[in-house]
């Protein structure tokens, strides 16, 4: 192993490190911690609706499992720990739906179960930075939309109907994406996995240069650039307009 391979390696290890410092830290601010002193929560359930303007984007900076449905109206419900509730703040601001804890909250919670109920007429972009779940069910039909994990939690889409999907792995939770896309532009820098094995795409650039694992599928075209430790798995008969690779981490075609 050469020297300018060592340095990647070591670059690479250190950006992990600050990842993971990173969610930790995450974890703790967002309600993963009780330090003594502090009135725990007093388990009761509660079911409670917001009343919000309408809203393209959502963003999650709190604990809390989401599961958002496209439909006619615009509709924000949650269910679970009624304390963590009253204090969750729920905000639409220049047109983004925004979950959040206030830092002097944060620390009087630990195993909060919360499920947010979500639906809008049209998203354009999902930007997980919190701790939890984000669910996209049924068919999400966009023309661009943009889904970004930065944080601990994770993200699902079931059914995408895109012409531009833009996504953006850089945390340590793992994204799982199935539908289709005329474009799809993935990047995976983070620790956890992108899988998007299952997407249909016609034209599609995959960009790994993280520690965790990219899988895609290309009908017709399919760029790849690959200077991380992880792997990158493409599928179908696509054909390969530029192949870069300088990463240790392996690129494999599967049929």
């Amino acid at each position: 192993m050469n020297k300018n391979t060592n340095r990647k390696m070591m670059t690479i290890m250190n950006s992990v490190a600050a990842l993971l410092l990173s969610a930790c830290l995450g974890t703790s601010l967002t309600g993963c911690s009780l330090p003594s002193g502090n009135a725990p929560s007093n388990g009761k359930v509660l079911t409670k609706k917001y009343s919000v303007s309408g809203f393209k984007h959502l963003e999650n900076l709190a604990t809390a499992d989401i599961v958002f449905t496209q439909g006619p109206v615009t509709r924000v419900e949650a269910k679970g720990d009624a304390d963590y509730l009253s204090c969750i703040e729920v905000v639409v601001q220049d047109s983004t739906l925004i979950l959040r804890l206030p830092k002097k909250e944060a620390k009087r919670f630990k195993d909060v179960n919360v499920v947010f109920t979500v639906s809008c007429p049209e998203l354009c972009s999902v930007y997980q930075r919190g701790v939890g779940d984000i669910s996209l069910t049924g068919t999400v039909k966009a023309d661009d939309l943009s889904l970004n994990v930065n944080g601990v939690g994770s993200l699902k889409a079931e059914a995408l109907d895109t012409r531009h999907l833009t996504v953006r792995q850089r945390g340590v939770g793992s994204m799982v994406l199935q539908g289709k896309s005329q474009r799809a532009e993935l990047e995976q820098k983070g620790v956890g996995s992108l899988k998007a094995k299952d997407l249909e795409a016609e034209e599609v650039v995959a960009r790994q240069a993280g520690v965790g694992s990219l899988s895609c599928r290309a009908s017709r075209t399919i760029a790849i650039y690959s200077s991380g430790i992880g792997s990158v798995d493409y599928y179908g008969d696509a054909q390969v307009v530029e192949m870069k690779k300088s990463g240790i981490g392996s690129v494999e075609k599967h049929d």
